[in-house]
């Protein structure tokens, strides 16, 4: 189970690539493949009568000049597309902008693991359409991405984050009993809190609030969602920059 981003890259364009640029195992196949058009070749010569080495030579080099560039072509065809392939999916499965898990994958991890149970965190960046009223959509994308690298950070490994639309985020640890998801709810809050969010000149200050709910093993999440989004909406009706629980009230606030 992971939860860290990885950067795949833009995808090679022909132009990015060398034409022999191929890894050791297609080099592999490239010499099995002239391998096996010379000893066709050379079969198929004898088989004709041509035992003459004036035959045989040219049964050996034709296959080779014919065999290598077409296997290196074909070889470099299929790591492109094995890369364009990678990165639609990539491009399925992480938030763009942030490097979270995508709304659709993010519910999808959680629902196999809710099997476990855990403690699902819905979290939401307090006030966010005044920052892009008063300092503009740039700056909140920076907003976005600066407090998903946060989460990230406080979580560490064995937690999904999830960007699920705008400035709406949730994190989903399995197998985690209430107190670990207190835990993790306020360290989050207070890593946001800790540091102003530096765009360009511009110092912004942005905190979250976030609604938790427990699952139980085997429970179903969309019960779990429900009762994390009532949560999340008493943080924000009480003040927000604040962590609430599901029916039974308010977190304990660490400062």
């Amino acid at each position: 189970m992971r939860v860290a981003i990885y950067d795949t890259g833009p995808v090679p364009t022909d132009g990015d690539r060398r034409f022999c640029d191929l890894n050791g195992r297609d080099w592999l196949g490239v010499a099995a493949l002239a391998t096996v058009s010379v000893v066709l070749s050379v079969l198929a010569t004898l088989a004709f009568g041509g035992r003459e080495w004036q035959f045989l030579g040219p049964a050996v080099a034709i296959p080779l000049m014919v065999s290598i560039p077409a296997s290196v072509v074909l070889f470099r065809q299929r790591r492109m597309m094995a890369d364009m392939n990678r990165q639609m999916l990539d491009l399925l499965q992480y938030d763009q902008l942030t490097g979270l898990l995508s709304r659709r994958f993010f519910l999808a991890a959680a629902e196999v693991e809710a099997e476990r149970g855990g403690v699902l965190l819905l979290i939401d960046a307090d006030r966010f359409k005044g920052i892009n009223d008063r300092y503009g959509h740039p700056a909140g994308d920076t907003v976005l991405a600066t407090l998903a690298k946060r989460f990230r950070h406080v979580a560490g490994d064995g937690v999904y984050i999830g960007r699920l639309g705008g400035e709406e985020f949730a994190a989903f640890a399995p197998g985690r009993a209430v107190a670990d998801g207190i835990a993790l709810g306020e360290a989050i809050r207070i890593a946001v809190r800790a540091e102003r969010i530096r765009n360009d000149d511009i110092e912004i200050d942005c905190s979250v609030s976030l609604g938790l709910a427990v699952l139980a093993p085997g429970g179903p999440l969309s019960d779990a969602i429900r009762a994390a989004d009532d949560a999340l909406y008493r943080a924000k009706a009480l003040g927000r920059d604040r962590l609430c629980m599901a029916q039974t009230g308010m977190a304990p606030a660490l400062q």
